[in-house]
């Protein structure tokens, strides 16, 4: 489990790095926004192990609700039983994801939502049930420490313009 952390942690500064730099960030702007915030050190991870057994009426059964994770990102490692589902719009529908060996599905969550001032949405999602397969996924959860305040990053901001959101902490959200 530790290794596997460690693996994580390294990937989600990686991905964290390339999200900001997407935003327009110079590298310098993403150095100074990690040391200024401190994001990819802090950062609180959880896991959860999900199992969702086989239903023979899966029409009457849900997996987990339709949500959104509230953290900065969401790693989904899922078996090859699909069940994860994401909410497209226009025309409005839900949209299976296919599972792919050994790769995750990222999701991005509330707080960075937050942080980068809607420039980056949270991922509505749910998980099904299946007919005649059990299904078993693994979320691994980043976000902030808890009592950190989250604001939209200043270089998310359009010039001239106020953040859309206020600051947080993520008990607070």
């Amino acid at each position: 489990m530790e290794e596997f952390h460690k693996h994580m942690r390294a990937l989600a500064d990686k991905l964290l790095e390339l999200f900001l730099m997407a935003l327009g960030l110079t590298d310098e702007q993403v150095g100074a926004v990690e040391a200024e915030r401190r994001i990819a050190e802090t950062m609180t991870a959880t896991m959860h192990l999900n199992w969702y057994p086989r239903c023979p009426d899966p029409r009457r059964a849900l997996g987990l609700i339709a949500h959104t994770d509230s953290g900065f990102f969401t790693f989904v490692l899922q078996s090859l039983v699909p069940g994860l589902q994401l909410f497209r719009h226009a025309p409005d529908r839900w949209v299976g994801v296919p599972a792919v060996p050994g790769a995750f599905v990222v999701n991005v969550g509330d707080l960075f939502h937050i942080l980068t001032n809607g420039r980056f949405h949270s991922v509505y999602h749910r998980a099904v049930v299946n007919r005649d397969l059990d299904r078993i996924s693994l979320g691994y959860f980043l976000g902030p420490p808890p009592h950190d305040k989250v604001a939209p990053l200043r270089e998310a901001v359009p010039p001239g313009r106020t953040p859309a959101y206020r600051a947080v902490t993520w008990p607070e959200y």
